[in-house]
């Protein structure tokens, strides 16, 4: 029985190292696999700071282009109602100056009429010389008219 029992402790040892190696082989490939599955997940990793670094710097481009659009907005607003009000100021300026040929107007209407009624007197020896300052009284008259009616018209086209 010692016999058989000497012949089983090296077959048991041999079978205990060929466990332990197995036991081993294993682990090492669990290892490799881990070792593959960090190397994929690392890789993934790399892509996505790859694409965030992208992003990123689109993002910070399209920043600086924003800002630089409000930029140029804010500017383009001063410009616009600086037009505005210089055009206001021009509207104003135009009624002033439409009022003032309207009152022109109207006093050179009541001369005419004075001398109409001076040239329909019978009675006065200058009447020659009335008429013709009637006539030139009516052309300055019609001159004023014509300035009017343009003034209207580009104050129409102004508004």
């Amino acid at each position: 029985m010692f016999s058989s029992d000497q012949q089983f402790v090296p077959s048991r040892i041999l079978s205990a190292r060929i466990k332990r190696i197995n036991e081993l082989q294993n682990e090492i490939s669990d290892q490799t696999r881990q070792l593959e599955a960090t190397f994929s997940e690392n890789k993934a990793l790399k892509k996505l700071q790859q694409r965030h670094m992208k992003a990123l710097i689109n993002f910070e481009a399209k920043e600086g282009s924003l800002s630089q659009l409000f930029v140029r907005h804010n500017t383009e607003v001063k410009t616009l109602r600086e037009l505005l009000r210089n055009s206001k100021m021009q509207g104003q300026s135009m009624s002033r100056k439409l009022q003032e040929t309207n009152v022109e107007l109207l006093k050179t209407k009541n001369v005419l009429h004075k001398l109409q009624k001076l040239s329909e007197d019978k009675n006065l020896a200058e009447r020659n010389e009335i008429i013709q300052q009637l006539s030139v009284v009516a052309d300055k008259l019609d001159n004023k008219e014509k300035k009017i009616q343009v003034g209207n018209i580009l104050q129409q086209k102004g508004h």
